[in-house]
């Protein structure tokens, strides 16, 4: 399976709109991939985390303990209202840096990007909304 950066990568290459909502539908069930786009374009989402590149040491490439992949579930704890809203604002501060740290470099670029609400070079609001209309709420 790619990485989130990877088919994002991808989708910023590719200049024809079939071939990017091709990619998308193909990657449909690709959770991770779905969650960034909806924290990204998703205005109805807020983070509770400071815009901007938190201070963190970027993970080594090959020797990645993690998986955005999996890792993504964390998300719940860095929205504004979410389900874990209580959890103290240090604490969530700590556990992004430590998702940063252990996932891949490149895929750690795009969730600071999408909690700075970032647009995704090559993606679309209007295309996300084409290949996932249930995804946004706004």
């Amino acid at each position: 399976m790619k990485l989130v950066y990877e088919v994002l990568d991808e989708l910023k290459k590719t200049k024809i709109k079939d071939e990017k909502l091709n990619i998308l539908k193909t990657h449909k069930e690709f959770w991770a991939l779905r969650d960034v786009l909806r924290g990204t374009y998703d205005s109805n989402i807020k983070f509770r985390i400071p815009k901007g590149t938190p201070p963190y040491v970027p993970n080594v490439e090959g020797s990645i303990p993690g998986v955005l992949n999996k890792r993504h579930i964390d998300f719940q704890y860095f929205i504004e209202n979410g389900p874990s809203s209580s959890t103290p604002q240090h604490r969530v501060e700590r556990m992004f840096i430590t998702l940063l740290e252990t996932i891949h470099p490149g895929d750690a670029e795009v969730v600071v990007a999408m909690t700075s609400k970032k647009n995704i070079p090559g993606v679309s609001k209007k295309l996300i909304k084409e290949a996932y209309p249930e995804l946004l709420t706004d």
